[in-house]
């Protein structure tokens, strides 16, 4: 009997959670390649720099700690694209953005229909894209309205063009008539 007591107690102060006192360890996996071991304690200043850091890679509490992602170049074209709204769709009006540039904290989630949706109201999984910028290539009441504008701003731009190639001309003719001595017709009308 007293030494099923003995092993039932020896079972008992070995049985212990090995995860809590391993967190509290100095030693840890990949000890031996330390080349030194990180300070037992560490004064106020520097624990505040430390919690100072951790605090800026979120957002804060009232945001449940919303963490800043990776920009990839993808992500930076969507953001582009949405802060360009306003120019996608000229019959809505937008608020103009609060900040210039890349917001440092964001996230972007999918939308997801509901079952009561019926199926003409949904976008079938076939045409789902990826990101903002290929639903906006794909879209053909916006490329029209793009080609359109694109069109638009040729015809001013070559017309521009081609009247400050003409006053250029004429700039050279004067130029050419003044050190000849000659008058050019421009001229002549005028005096």
């Amino acid at each position: 009997m007293a030494s099923g007591r003995v092993r039932e107690l020896a079972r008992k102060l070995c049985r212990t959670d090995g995860d809590a006192i391993m967190a509290k360890s100095a030693i840890t996996p990949g000890f031996e390649q330390q080349h030194s071991l990180p300070p037992y304690y560490q004064n106020n200043d520097i624990q505040k720099k430390q919690r100072r850091k951790e605090r800026m890679k979120t957002k804060g509490e009232k945001w449940f700690n919303m963490a800043a992602p990776e920009l990839t170049d993808e992500l930076k074209n969507d953001l582009k694209a949405i802060r360009m709204r306003d120019t996608l769709d000229p019959s809505r009006f937008y608020k103009a953005p609060d900040t210039k540039g890349i917001p440092k904290f964001f996230q972007i989630g999918t939308v997801v229909e509901t079952a009561a949706d019926f199926y003409s109201s949904r976008i079938p999984k076939r045409q789902r894209k990826k990101t903002i910028v290929e639903e906006l290539l794909v879209d053909a009441e916006f490329k029209r309205y793009r080609k359109r504008k694109a069109n638009e701003l040729f015809k001013v731009k070559h017309q521009t063009a081609r009247f400050y190639k003409k006053k250029r001309g004429q700039a050279v003719k004067d130029a050419k008539s003044a050190a000849t001595g000659k008058k050019s017709h421009k001229a002549a009308v005028e005096a």
